[in-house]
C-alpha cells in the first residue's frame, strides 16, 4: 500500500475501533480480537505493518444481541451491516464509518460500506471432524453461489478466471447469471437459512463457521474464550481473549515469528474508497464514470 493511503486507512480503522468497542462496552457485549488482529496486537500492539484490517470474534448470544441493538446507531455515525440486508455479499456483520465510503470488489459493486471493522460470531458444536467437514463444504459452497447472485462480470474477472482455470467460480457464474430475479433470490434465501442452522448445534468447542481456514483450524476450544483483557493496540486499546496463547499457536503455531517479505502483502481490495464522505451508490457510480477511485 501507498504509505500516506495505510497511514490514512489505518487511522480511520483506529476510529471505527475505538467507536466499536465503546458501543460493546456501553451494551455489555463481549468480543475478541482474532486472527491477524490478534497476531498485531500481541506481536507488533498495533495492526500489522502490511494489514489493513481488523477482525473480532463475538460470542454468538452478543452477536445477535450486537445486530439487535444496531438501531440505536441510526443517527451516529456508524453502522452495522449483515447477512440478509439488500446487496450485502457477507455471511459475518460489519461494522462501519457511515462519513467514508468503501467498494470493495469491482465484480459486486453494489456492496456499498465505509472504512470497517468485521465481527465474526462464535458458535458452540461438537468436535465431530468429518460431521463438520460435511456441514463445512456445503456452507461453503452455498455461499460462493449466494455472493454470485450479486455478481456483475468484468472482462478481467472472466479472463482471470479462464486462464487460472477456475471451473467451480465459471459455473456458478454462468449458472447465477442465468438465473431470474426470483431464483435469486431463493438460492439467498436457502443459503440464510442453511447459515440460521450453525445455531442450533451444541457441543464442547466454538467455531468460526465463516472463516477462511480449514475446519481444524476455526474449531476451537471454548475455554479460550471465557474471559478478556485489553492491550495496547497503537493509540487504542483492543481486547484479547486471557488464552490468546493457545488460540494464535492453534492458528499458526510460531506466532512471534514474521512470514518472508514476499508473503508481507494485504489480500484484500478497494475498488472504490472515499475517506471524507459518506456516498449513496448511485453517487459513487457518477464518481467512477468520471475517474474517481480513491478520495484521500
Amino acid at each position: 500500500m501507498d504509505n500516506s493511503f495505510s497511514k490514512i486507512f489505518k487511522q480511520k480503522l483506529h476510529e471505527v475501533l475505538k467507536a466499536f468497542d465503546l458501543f460493546c462496552n456501553n451494551n455489555n457485549l463481549n468480543y475478541y480480537a482474532c486472527s491477524g488482529t490478534a497476531i498485531g496486537a500481541v506481536r507488533h500492539h498495533d495492526i500489522i505493518p502490511w494489514d489493513d484490517d481488523v477482525d473480532v470474534f463475538m460470542p454468538r448470544s452478543d452477536y445477535d444481541k450486537f445486530l439487535e441493538l444496531r438501531q440505536t446507531l441510526k443517527e451516529t455515525n456508524y453502522g452495522v451491516k449483515c447477512l440478509g440486508d439488500c446487496d450485502y455479499i457477507y455471511g459475518f456483520a460489519k461494522f462501519y464509518d457511515k462519513r467514508t465510503t468503501l467498494i470493495e470488489l469491482e465484480i459486486f459493486p453494489s456492496c456499498l460500506l465505509g472504512v470497517y471493522i468485521d465481527v465474526f460470531p462464535l458458535d458452540f458444536v461438537s468436535s465431530s471432524i468429518d460431521d463438520l467437514q460435511e456441514k463445512m463444504f456445503e456452507y461453503r459452497k452455498k455461499y460462493r453461489r449466494f455472493q454470485f447472485t450479486y455478481y456483475k462480470p468484468t472482462i478481467r474477472n472472466t479472463i482471470g478466471n479462464i486462464i487460472h482455470f477456475r471451473v467451480v467460480n465459471i459455473w456458478d457464474i454462468i449458472t447465477c447469471c442465468l438465473c431470474s430475479k426470483k431464483q435469486k433470490e431463493k438460492i439467498r434465501r436457502d443459503f440464510i437459512a442453511f447459515d440460521k442452522k450453525w445455531r442450533e448445534d451444541e457441543g464442547e468447542y466454538l467455531i468460526c463457521h465463516v472463516g477462511k481456514y480449514p475446519i481444524e483450524k476455526e474449531l476451537m476450544k471454548k475455554e479460550w474464550f471465557v474471559s478478556y483483557q485489553y492491550v495496547p493496540f497503537g493509540d487504542e486499546r483492543i481486547r484479547i481473549n486471557n488464552n490468546c496463547d493457545d488460540y494464535l499457536k492453534h492458528l499458526w503455531g510460531d506466532y512471534m515469528k514474521c512470514p518472508p517479505i514476499k508473503l508481507q502483502k494485504s489480500h484484500h481490495y478497494h475498488y472504490y474508497i472515499n475517506f471524507k464522505e459518506g456516498l449513496t451508490l448511485k453517487q459513487v457510480e457518477n464518481r467512477i464514470k468520471n475517474g474517481e477511485y480513491l478520495v484521500m
